[in-house]
């Protein structure tokens, strides 16, 4: 579409807005002779007699102001309602992560609980979407059915020593996670809220369940150490998932 209406623009519109004759121009340049700059061309207006017609082009101020807001228009990115795209899902409180989250017995400080939370998540696939982007170390698997399924598992494993706040898996959890933004006719899913240090840091693996007949590419362009602010502003949208078992999680990688 948007080739389309620049092709109506350069053969139509434009042409009706810059080509004058030579006898218009030579008046309107008595007028605004700061307005405007011209070359002469030659345009064939009689190919079966052979004459031609000298044609002058004239860019003036309000014309060239027209074409260039009207393709400006036509490289508007559309807006998506990305949450129309998520079934619906309600609110967890953190009690109800009590059977996802596992703490791990890797201790160095005790203000320190490391562990993983499995959570997951769905995505309803536009029609116009040909292919999936994913990180580079996303687990995938073919499904039926018109439904991106997605499963995390969030682990934080650091051998730090935190000042005098703790810092466990079950509040690092709610930093981390994947967001998602339509580009063209790909779905671009990208993780976020990772952080490392030489001791350690947290993680996000993603495990999709992509629908027969889409596309699947590997980004490497996409850092999974951004904040959610920080892809909010640049278009994306936070992908919100629920609590999930382990067994589900483990489940998806033996298929």
């Amino acid at each position: 579409m948007r080739d389309l209406l620049t092709s109506v623009v350069l053969e139509c519109l434009l042409p009706r807005l810059l080509i004058h004759s030579q006898n218009e121009c030579e008046q309107g340049m008595t007028h605004q002779p700061a307005m405007s700059f011209s070359n002469s061309f030659h345009f064939p207006f009689n190919r079966a007699g052979g004459s031609t017609s000298n044609v002058r082009l004239m860019y003036s101020a309000p014309s060239t102001l027209i074409v260039m807001l009207f393709l400006a228009s036509c490289q508007t990115q559309h807006h998506y309602d990305y949450a129309k795209l998520i079934p619906p899902i309600r609110s967890f409180p953190p009690s109800a992560y009590g059977h996802s989250i596992h703490h791990s017995d890797f201790t160095i400080d005790p203000l320190v609980t490391n562990g993983d939370c499995y959570e997951e998540f769905q995505i309803a696939i536009p029609e116009s979407i040909t292919t999936i982007s994913l990180p580079t170390c996303t687990t995938t698997q073919r499904l039926d059915g018109e439904y991106l399924v997605g499963h995390l598992k969030k682990a934080l494993g650091w051998a730090g020593h935190p000042d005098d706040t703790k810092t466990s898996i079950d509040d690092e959890r709610s930093k981390m996670g994947v967001a998602m933004k339509i580009k063209g006719r790909e779905l671009l899913i990208t993780s976020f809220g990772t952080w490392s240090s030489f001791e350690g840091g947290s993680s996000v693996s993603l495990l999709v369940g992509i629908p027969t007949g889409t596309s699947i590419h590997y980004a490497k362009d996409q850092p999974a150490n951004r904040t959610a602010e920080r892809l909010t502003q640049e278009g994306w949208f936070v992908i919100p998932s629920r609590p999930a078992l382990k067994k589900d999680y483990d489940r998806f990688t033996t298929q």
